[in-house]
């Protein structure tokens, strides 16, 4: 189920706790796969640094809306991606819900897009715990 990144509706403030409390949650659901097996951090780091290239890509434009629509196929390829490395058993299925929910269903534009590259790494720091 996709998480609610904002306190408002209109998109003004992120929830206090988005970069702490859920992202430890992610964190624990992503360390151990079904088998009990720990779920390698390099694999999700390089999906981590996928999305900061594309992040970077709007960062950098001048009309960062128009950039993010012209990025969104290659956002939407991430999931291709994490569903490729599920089925080599490099990531979990919580990693791709994670990727599905909080990528596919919840970022519709680049100030959402940004939140999730924050959130990410909030988990990727955590991961590393």
């Amino acid at each position: 189920m996709p998480i609610i990144y904002y306190k408002d509706s209109i998109k003004k403030s992120v929830k206090d706790d988005l970069f702490t409390t859920i992202a430890k949650q992610y964190v624990g659901q992503f360390k151990v796969d079904k088998q009990g097996k720990e779920i390698n951090s390099a694999q999700i780091r390089k999906f981590y640094q996928e999305a900061l290239t594309i992040e970077s890509k709007i960062n950098e434009a001048d009309d960062k809306d128009q950039e993010y629509h012209m990025q969104k196929p290659y956002i939407n390829m991430i999931k291709a991606k994490a569903e490729y490395a599920r089925s080599r058993k490099h990531v979990g299925d919580k990693f791709v819900s994670f990727i599905e929910e909080n990528l596919i269903d919840t970022v519709d534009d680049y100030r959402d897009y940004g939140v999730f590259c924050d959130l990410f790494e909030s988990i990727i720091a955590y991961y590393g715990k």
